[in-house]
């Protein structure tokens, strides 16, 4: 994984980053394993984070991400659409949810 820009956004209290990931011999990465791996290497919480694109270039083995890291919940929640959001909660995270309720 490669960091090509990063970007802060003061107003909407984000980072924006954009990446290059390399995926040699394999499929491309889905996006519970691109945000392992931001996780792993950028150490953002999974939670505070949605992935706007997955941009794979033609005939390379490599693809373009950008992700917005929010520095709370709140933030997240009111700057991006739900449906982005839900994209980057797993079925493991509905079922903590659901037994804290």
């Amino acid at each position: 994984m490669k960091l090509i820009n990063k970007k802060e956004d003061k107003l909407t209290n984000k980072v924006i980053y954009e990446l290059e990931m390399d995926y040699k011999g394999q499929k491309t990465p889905d996006r519970k394993a691109v945000l392992e791996m931001v996780n792993k290497e950028l150490r953002i919480e999974k939670n505070l984070m949605v992935i706007k694109k997955i941009d794979n270039v033609y005939g390379k083995e490599f693809a373009k991400v950008i992700i917005h890291a929010y520095k709370d919940r709140q933030d997240l929640e009111k700057n991006e659409p739900k449906y982005l959001i839900k994209r980057v909660t797993f079925k493991e995270d509905e079922k903590k949810e659901e037994v804290k309720a």
